[in-house]
């Protein structure tokens, strides 16, 4: 019995630290790593889906290329290599959750010095931001 009650307990701590951790606006390890937004866990990538790249290329074209070339500065960073330097999750959730991402996230705001503009939510959902993340590979890859 006494055992499960320290087990308790410690989860109690355990939770209780995480919530004011949260409270105080510091990101967790996933968060820092990974970006803020929907995605909260790795994401198990295969072989690029050059279908589902095409459907991310016109999502790109539409939505992002305004501010991001693929080779050269734009309103925003460039997308080469893209995927060389963040993670899957964290480019997903950067074009899922641009703002809170800006405000919150200490790289981002690093970034942000560098760009006068900020990147406006498109209201990009998670099968087209997976599908952005496909293209982003396929132009990495080559």
């Amino acid at each position: 019995m006494k055992f499960f009650v320290n087990i308790l307990m410690i989860l109690v701590i355990m939770t209780s630290n995480l919530f004011a951790q949260q409270k105080k606006g510091e990101l967790t390890d996933f968060e820092l790593k990974n970006g803020i937004g929907p995605v909260k866990s790795k994401l198990k990538l295969d072989k690029i889906n050059t279908k589902l790249a095409e459907s991310g290329k016109k999502s790109f074209n539409e939505k992002c290329l305004l501010c991001h070339k693929i080779e050269g500065k734009g309103m925003g960073p460039a997308m080469k290599n893209i995927t060389k330097k963040r993670s899957p999750e964290f480019i997903m959730n950067i074009i899922m959750n641009p703002e809170e991402n800006e405000r919150r996230h200490p790289e981002i705001i690093k970034l942000k010095s560098q760009y006068r503009f900020n990147m406006p939510d498109m209201g990009i959902k998670y099968d087209e931001a997976r599908a952005i993340l496909e293209y982003l590979r396929l132009i990495d890859k080559k």
